[in-house]
C-alpha cells in the first residue's frame, strides 16, 4: 500500500462528524495546501476524489481545508501539464525547424 492509499483509507474510515478533529490531523499531514503529496501519487491514487468528498462534509473547517486542498492540487497538475504540453511544442517545433532548412531527420545511434 503506497502512502497516497493509506492516507486515502485514514481518511475514509474518519468521515463521520464527531471525528473532524481526526479529520482536520489527516488534512494537516497533507500540508497547507496539498503540497506533501507528491503529483505521482496524486495521479495514481484516488486520494484527490476521497479528499475532494470532504468538500461537503459538515464541519465547516474540514470542508474548508478540502476545498483548499483540493484547489491547490488542481493548480499544481494544470501548471505542470501545460508546462509539459509547451516543452513537447517546442520541441516538435525545433524539430521541423530543423527539418525545414534541410536537413535530416536526427540520427539514432545503434550500441
Amino acid at each position: 500500500q503506497t502512502p497516497g492509499e493509506a492516507t486515502r483509507a485514514r481518511v475514509r474510515a474518519a468521515r463521520a462528524p464527531a471525528d473532524a478533529d481526526e479529520l482536520l490531523e489527516l488534512l494537516a499531514q497533507l500540508g497547507g495546501s496539498g503540497e506533501l503529496v507528491p503529483d505521482a501519487t496524486l495521479r495514481s491514487s484516488l486520494l484527490g476524489n476521497t479528499v475532494r468528498g470532504l468538500r461537503s462534509h459538515p464541519d465547516a473547517a474540514v470542508a474548508a481545508q478540502a476545498v483548499a486542498i483540493v484547489d491547490a492540487w488542481k493548480g499544481r497538475l494544470r501548471a505542470a501539464e501545460k508546462a509539459e504540453k509547451k516543452m513537447v511544442q517546442s520541441g516538435a517545433a525545433a524539430l521541423v525547424a530543423h527539418l525545414a532548412r534541410g536537413a535530416s531527420s536526427p540520427a539514432v545511434e545503434v550500441q
